[in-house]
C-alpha cells in the first residue's frame, strides 16, 4: 500500500533483521496515516478488507506488540551497524599503523 510520496508499508522479510526493522518501522511511523487512508478507500473490495482489518490493527494488544517490536528491532538493527563501524575503524587504524611503520623503516 502506498501512502505519501516515498512511504509504503513493506512486506516482512525472513532474510535480515534490518528488513524486519524497516517493515515494522514503516508501519509504526505511518500508522495514523494508514488508518486514515484505509477508512476512506473508494474501491468496494479494498474498503471491505480494510473494514475487517481495522478492528484487529487498532486493537490495544496489537499496538503494544507493534511498538514493542519496533523498539526491540531498532536496537537489534543498531547493534550490527555499530559493530561494522567499529570493525572499519579498527581496520583503518591498523592500516595507518602499518603505513607509519613502513614510512619509519624507509626513512632510516
Amino acid at each position: 500500500m502506498k501512502l505519501e510520496e516515498n512511504k509504503s508499508v513493506k512486506r516482512l522479510s525472513t532474510t535480515r533483521w534490518s528488513a524486519h526493522y524497516r517493515a515494522v518501522k514503516g508501519l509504526a511511523d505511518n500508522f495514523e496515516e494508514l488508518v486514515d487512508k484505509s477508512n476512506g478507500r473508494e474501491n468496494v473490495d479494498t474498503r471491505g478488507a480494510a473494514h475487517n482489518l481495522m478492528p484487529a490493527v487498532c486493537n490495544y494488544t496489537f499496538l503494544c506488540y507493534l511498538f514493542f517490536s519496533y523498539d526491540v528491532l531498532r536496537e537489534t538493527n543498531a547493534a550490527p551497524i555499530a559493530i561494522t563501524l567499529c570493525k572499519k575503524q579498527y581496520t583503518l587504524q591498523q592500516k595507518n599503523q602499518k603505513t607509519t611503520i613502513f614510512q619509519q623503516k624507509n626513512i632510516t
